[in-house]
C-alpha cells in the first residue's frame, strides 16, 4: 500500500512517531513496519478500499493498557476527508475515534481510500454503526 501510494518511508516514520504512542505494537519506523508480515485484508467497496479496526479492539486494548473497567463510555467520532496528492483526486477518509474517560488518545475506526468523494458515507459505515448498536 506504501509503495502504490509513492508515501516516501520518511513521511511514514512521521506518521508512525505520532500513532505509536496510542499503538503500543507500531514500531516507530517505516524501515521495521515495512520488514513486518501482515496479514490485513483490504476489501473493495464502492469505488474505493475500505479498512475496518474495529471499536470492540480500540475499546478492549485501551481498557487493558490503563487497567480499568468501565460501565459506561463516551465515543467521540470524525470523519473528515484528506487528499493524499495535489496532483490527483485520491482522497483518505479516515473514520477517527477517542473514548472521553480516556483522554486525549485518537484511534482509527476505519479507513477509506477512493479517487474522490464517495457517493455515500454510509457505504464505509456500515460496520462501525452495525457494531455500535451492538455495543450500545
Amino acid at each position: 500500500m506504501v509503495f502504490k501510494f509513492n508515501v516516501s518511508q520518511a513521511a511514514l516514520s512521521e506518521l508512525l512517531k505520532i500513532l505509536q504512542p496510542s499503538i503500543a505494537d507500531l514500531p516507530k519506523d517505516a524501515r521495521t513496519l515495512l520488514r513486518m508480515p501482515r496479514n490485513i485484508e483490504i476489501t473493495k467497496m464502492g469505488d474505493g478500499e475500505y479498512y475496518y479496526f474495529g471499536l470492540r479492539f480500540w475499546i478492549h486494548s485501551l481498557l487493558q493498557l490503563r487497567s480499568q473497567t468501565a460501565n459506561s463510555l463516551t465515543v467521540h467520532v470524525n470523519i473528515d476527508g484528506i487528499p493524499l496528492f495535489s496532483s490527483a483526486n485520491t482522497c483518505l477518509w479516515p473514520v477517527l475515534c477517542s473514548i472521553k474517560e480516556f483522554g486525549t488518545d485518537v484511534f482509527p475506526g476505519a479507513l477509506y481510500c477512493s479517487c474522490g468523494k464517495s457517493e455515500s458515507a454510509s457505504v464505509y459505515l456500515r460496520d462501525f454503526i452495525d457494531e455500535m448498536k451492538l455495543l450500545e
